[in-house]
């Protein structure tokens, strides 16, 4: 397969994704669900342009239904239930999904993705600006660079959607400052709720393999341990075979419109 950065044929992830560096293109990749509103929708293409992102909007429909479509980097496609469910539309498995839903208004169980294809999920109940930033920034860890950019673009200061002053220079903030606003910004985290999330490695305790004097500390090996010198080799029963994974899929910049998906 060609590995050109606009082959269409390498864009069917249908995702958001921009020219990113390559530390931005080792980001872990998030699938984030969105409102048909255009601010939000705004949003969502400005964060895929610099970080891994699969976009899927939907949009509410009689009978307690959503009409679901997914950038695919050139235009919106149209998702089926049935294909959101086993996830057949993806080319890549996202590490997590952000599913953003308007103040006030549940998150439809609906739309929160299957286990099988997303094992980390989590919501947000608001597509007020300014806190919605602060937690999508949160999630995907912006850099210093990323929290000015989308302060400048949004028209806020970099202390109200970055209270914790995360990835930021300290030195310019007294410890006054940093305090009060962090406790501001927690109460962003009021609209974020943890769906789902992997259970955690359990730490490994009581492990002593070094003792003070840097020697190794081993158990004595039993005699029925060792191996035997003179002893024949097996054969493996059966072939190691490796498979590399597919090339990352290539990314390019996109532009959509609240037109382009009532359309």
């Amino acid at each position: 397969m060609k590995r050109s950065m606009f082959i269409s044929v390498m864009v069917i992830l249908l995702g958001v994704c921009g020219l990113v560096s390559a530390a931005e293109e080792s980001h872990p990749r998030t699938l984030m669900l969105i409102p048909a509103e255009e601010d939000v929708i705004k949003m969502a293409f400005d964060v895929g342009n610099t970080y891994p992102t699969i976009l899927l909007c939907y949009k509410a429909m009689p009978n307690n239904s959503y009409a679901l479509k997914g950038w695919n980097g050139e235009k919106w496609l149209t998702i089926s239930g049935a294909s959101y469910k086993e996830g057949a539309f993806l080319k890549v498995k996202p590490s997590s999904a952000l599913v953003i839903s308007p103040k006030g208004a549940k998150t439809p169980a609906a739309l929160i993705p299957p286990e099988s294809w997303c094992s980390t999920v989590y919501t947000i109940s608001t597509t007020e600006m300014r806190p919605l930033l602060h937690l999508v920034g949160r999630h995907y860890d912006f850099s210093a660079k990323s929290w000015k950019q989308f302060a400048e673009t949004y028209g806020f200061d970099v202390r109200s959607i970055n209270p914790e002053n995360i990835n930021m220079p300290w030195y310019h903030r007294s410890p006054q400052e940093n305090s009060e606003e962090a406790i501001q910004g927690a109460k962003d985290f009021q609209y974020m709720t943890t769906i789902r999330e992997p259970d955690p490695i359990p730490p490994l305790e009581d492990i002593n393999e070094f003792d003070r004097s840097g020697e190794i500390n081993l158990d004595p090996i039993q005699e029925s341990e060792v191996v035997d010198e003179n002893a024949p080799e097996e054969e493996a029963s059966e072939e190691i075979i490796l498979e590399l994974p597919e090339p990352p899929p290539a990314v390019i910049r996109g532009e959509g419109s609240i037109e382009d998906v009532q359309s």
